[in-house]
């Protein structure tokens, strides 16, 4: 019994001088201890990596980088062909390109559209907030210049201006009282500045109800057809409502995009031939204005065309395209430009 006690008393003593040695040892070499640490989170990691799914062997990997390097692969055309095959990946084609064709460059078109719009077009507005009593003209009557169009209930203004009238007549003989009264040494040059601003206000008031009185007859400024009423008698208006779209058709506006290829031909006046597609006839027109810039995008060039349609055949909103001359066509003909380029 004896024996066994120090034989196991010997025995954890030299276990417990072990770790007091492993002890010293960390304590006194750091990288030690470092590698020590990391040597268990490998480990710990490995572990966590091992109950995975997905995860590589060491095996596998020393397999892997023992390997030499290996060259990428190109996909031949049959593999791009079948490359929708596999139903989890989207559909896909592979395009079918010929240089030839496809990025051959075109020729440029000698169909140039023209879209008419009225010469003179506008929305007249109330210029006071007053009842609509009568509406003169509706949707396609002609007027002339100066003629009533609408007309708005003026009463109350008419009760304004006899009101100013009578300031204006009051202010006037208040300051003619202030002068002589002056001239006599007892008003004083006071008195006679603010009778000449009291007249000035009354005569202010004066302006502003016959302005009133006249903004309730809507008149025509020009010639023209009635485009649309967006009013209706016995409404409330307030100031600054549209009342009434008018046009005057009697000189149209052909709008149309130039190739900027054209501009040495393209001079204000020049005659210009358009073909009219409701009407199957030609018009004959002229350069009116040339865009100041051009479109660097498109290369091309804003310009309006007047046509005279005194005549009515034509409306606002038609369209047609411009027949090009011998000398434009010869502009724009491909071959022209290459000849220029070869130069």
């Amino acid at each position: 019994m004896i024996r066994q006690f120090f034989a196991s008393v010997l025995i954890f003593s030299m276990v417990g001088v072990a770790f007091f040695a492993i002890w010293i040892g960390f304590d006194s070499d750091p990288e030690l201890i470092e590698k020590s640490y990391s040597t268990l989170s490998f480990n710990k990691n490995r572990e966590l990596l091992a109950k995975s799914e997905n995860v590589v062997s060491d095996v596998e990997v020393q397999q892997n980088l023992s390997k030499p390097d290996v060259k990428p692969v190109e996909a031949s055309q049959e593999d791009l062909t079948n490359f929708n095959s596999d139903p989890s990946l989207p559909p896909y084609e592979v395009p079918n390109l010929n240089p030839e064709t496809e990025f051959k460059e075109e020729a440029p078109s000698n169909d140039f559209p023209v879209i008419f719009k009225a010469f003179y077009r506008g929305i007249l507005s109330a210029e006071v907030t007053a009842i609509v009593e009568k509406i003169t003209h509706r949707m396609g009557e002609r007027f002339k210049e100066g003629e009533l169009l609408v007309q708005l209930d003026d009463t109350i203004f008419q009760g304004y201006r006899v009101k100013a009238v009578g300031n204006v007549e009051k202010a006037k003989a208040e300051l003619a009282s202030k002068e002589k009264l002056f001239k006599d040494g007892i008003a004083s040059i006071f008195e006679i500045k603010t009778a000449e601003a009291n007249l000035g206000i009354a005569n202010s008031d004066l302006i502003n109800a016959d302005h009133a009185i006249n903004g309730c007859s809507v008149r025509a400024p020009f010639d023209g057809k009635v485009v649309n009423i967006l009013i209706e008698e016995h409404e409330l208006i307030q100031e600054g409502k549209p009342l009434i779209e008018i046009v005057n058709d009697d000189y149209l506006i052909g709008q149309v995009l130039s190739p900027a290829r054209l501009l040495p031909i393209l001079a204000i006046g020049r005659p210009v031939n358009i073909f009219v597609q409701e009407t199957g006839t030609i018009e004959v027109g002229k350069i009116l204005r040339l865009d100041a810039i051009i479109d660097p995008a498109s290369s091309l060039l804003k310009v309006d065309i007047i046509v005279d349609n005194k005549n009515q055949k034509l409306r606002s909103g038609m369209i047609g395209r411009v027949i090009l001359s011998d000398e434009a066509l010869k502009l724009m003909s491909p071959d022209q430009s290459n000849q220029k380029s070869e130069k």
